[in-house]
């Protein structure tokens, strides 16, 4: 995640606009624009108070005359924000909604000096947007937190829909979400922005994300295959990169699933086959899946090299049941350990940039659909929805501009066609719905672990 290099203070909020639109004075988010209000100026000190400090000379003239008073920026906020300011009726709409349910004015002023400053920022555009929907339907700001507000954000997001304009997309997003997200803090019901008429109203409008491809062509996984083929992994860090390396490809696994996987999620039990279970982490709920790898009798065998990853991982007497592990650091792999050492892997076999660690999981499923899988079957080996296009609009196309034939099987190496996992189970869902209806929310205690996790990748 990128860190903030300048940091705002919560008190200034109201003010303070990225630099895009401070430069251009509009939002892609809003109907209309204003000016810009300017932040109050306060002096601190005299040039007269500096020259009476200790260690400070009287005449110091050789870094330029110094006239005037030495200002610095501060910013002091009202209890309602100027009416210059773009989310000015924003702010005073959140701050109606929280004094409806109840809340005093000094615990809405601790709410929004404690918020995230871009949840924040975004949650004031969006509530814009909101009020001057209200404004137009002369609705009370009393009707968006009766029963049920989500008919309000319905009725908002028509209304923005029929509008139109190159910010209409940006502008239902905004709606759907952080109006949603605020009316639900405040309302009697939860989840707005999962409610059936928004999701039905979203699906009719054509405003879910569209799957895209990361790549416009990806690499030939059989140059990847050579390479493990011929290569000898001996020490335990590159056992463990064969391991993880052979996983991604005959399962398609994420690298977020790598960071997650234990020791327990494991099955052994059957000889032929190794079970493995694994947690799909989809907003706040996951979905609970297994992985069943084919034993094989070549170097390329997922489930003889997991297992041997196995028992070494059980010998080494380390802390956590993680099944992989930093070595430098003694601790469990995060998501970017695991995509940094797939990308060191992929520059040994000479695949350069800009292709990187998860591209590998690209490449597997590029190959899959090209030697002939159906759509619904790729997307249930890759556990991605069933409905998604991802692998159809990935053209492949080896680094040497050749295409392959078109092979009878899954891919034109046996070991490859044994070792993958079936998807089974998955496939007989027939839509998007179908697959959301078979999550799970997540504990509170899950959800924690997670976060912390994330926390730690970033």
């Amino acid at each position: 995640m990128e860190q903030r290099v300048t940091t705002t203070s919560p008190n200034n909020r109201v003010n303070s606009l990225s630099p895009q639109e401070t430069k251009d004075g509009t939002s892609n988010g809003l109907i209309y624009s204003s000016e810009i209000e300017t932040g109050q100026i306060q002096s601190t000190c005299s040039y007269d108070n500096l020259q009476n400090r200790p260690g400070k000379s009287g005449d110091d003239t050789r870094k330029g005359q110094i006239t005037g008073q030495i200002k610095s920026e501060t910013t002091t906020r009202k209890l309602f924000c100027s009416s210059s300011d773009r989310y000015s009726t924003g702010e005073q709409l959140y701050r109606e909604l929280a004094q409806l349910a109840g809340l005093d004015q000094q615990a809405i002023q601790q709410m929004i000096d404690n918020s995230n400053w871009e949840t924040w920022r975004k949650r004031r555009q969006g509530l814009t947007l909101m009020c001057q929907y209200i404004k137009l339907r002369n609705i009370k700001s009393e009707q968006l937190i009766a029963e049920r507000p989500d008919i309000h954000v319905v009725n908002a997001m028509a209304w923005i829909n029929e509008l139109g304009g190159k910010s209409r997309k940006f502008n239902l997003i905004s709606l759907k979400t952080h109006v949603s997200s605020t009316l639900s803090q405040f309302s009697k019901m939860s989840k707005i922005s999962e409610s059936v008429l928004i999701r039905n109203f979203t699906r009719c409008i054509n405003l879910n994300m569209e799957s895209k491809t990361r790549y416009d062509v990806i690499w030939n996984l059989d140059n990847l295959l050579n390479y493990i083929e011929a290569t000898d992994f001996r020490s335990p860090y590159d056992d463990q990169l064969h391991a993880m390396s052979l996983l991604v490809i005959f399962s398609a696994t994420r690298m977020t699933e790598l960071s997650r996987m234990q020791l327990s999620d494991i099955n052994q039990e059957q000889d032929k086959c190794i079970i493995i279970n694994t947690q799909i982490k989809k907003g706040n709920r996951i979905r609970n899946e297994q992985i069943k790898l084919n034993k094989t009798n070549t170097k390329l065998c997922p489930v003889n090299t997991l297992k041997k990853q196995i028992d070494m991982r059980r010998s080494v007497q380390q802390v956590g049941d993680s099944v992989f592990q930093n070595f430098n650091k003694s601790k469990p792999v995060s998501s970017t350990y695991c995509s940094q050492s797939f990308t060191s892997l992929l520059r040994n076999v000479d695949i350069q940039q800009p292709y990187n660690g998860p591209s590998i999981r690209h490449a597997s499923m590029t190959k899959l659909r090209t030697s002939g899988a159906s759509i619904m079957v790729v997307n249930a080996f890759s556990l991605h929805i069933l409905t998604s296009n991802v692998v159809v609009e990935a053209v492949y196309d080896s680094l040497g501009g050749t295409k392959p034939r078109r092979m009878v099987g899954f891919v034109n190496n046996p070991a490859v066609n044994k070792g993958l996992h079936s998807p089974k189970d998955q496939s007989q869902c027939t839509n998007a719905a179908d697959e959301l209806a078979t999550f799970q929310e997540i504990s509170s205690s899950t959800s924690e672990s997670v976060d912390n996790r994330d926390s730690e990748e970033r």
